[in-house]
């Protein structure tokens, strides 16, 4: 009885190792839309003008889980939960009013891999950037979660 009773709680502490807690499914995630916002607004470019401004831009976020509390934090940069209001011109999207370029992104999952670190798939479902998305590779380093690698992906 008492080999039952250690070998269930090594095993409950092993397996809430293992679980990622809501603070750190949200981190991961706007970690995760930083970097990718970071990375492509620097290869933008409309009409002859390089787009590398992050204020030149709106990004609506779509999240697989917490996106309310993912949105929220990522409040330093342009984001929107959702537009309403979004005009197509010449293969892109514009906010009219204020004539922002508009991509929509997406975080479809956060996967845990073998060696501990977590993976992200993020992409952008419309606007300039549409079709490029980025499998990231995200580890936690003296407190903060770090993107240790990126893969880059297009759908056509």
């Amino acid at each position: 009885m008492a080999r039952l009773i250690i070998w269930l709680s090594v095993s409950v502490v092993l397996l809430s190792g293992c679980s990622l807690s809501k603070e750190a499914e949200i981190e991961i995630r706007v970690e995760a839309l930083r970097y990718a916002f970071k990375a492509e607004t620097a290869n933008w470019e409309w009409e002859g003008k390089k787009w590398t401004e992050i204020s030149q831009s709106i990004f609506v976020v779509e999240c697989d889980a917490h996106g309310t509390e993912v949105i929220k934090n990522l409040g330093d940069y342009p984001v929107a939960g959702e537009l309403v209001n979004v005009g197509d011109r010449g293969g892109g999207f514009v906010e009219p009013i204020s004539g922002k370029s508009v991509a929509f992104w997406e975080v479809k999952e956060v996967v845990r891999s073998k060696d501990g670190a977590y993976l992200v798939d993020v992409g952008c479902t419309m606007g300039g950037l549409h079709g490029y998305g980025q499998i990231l590779r995200l580890e936690k380093i003296a407190g903060r979660w770090v993107v240790i690698s990126s893969t880059p992906t297009w759908v056509s």
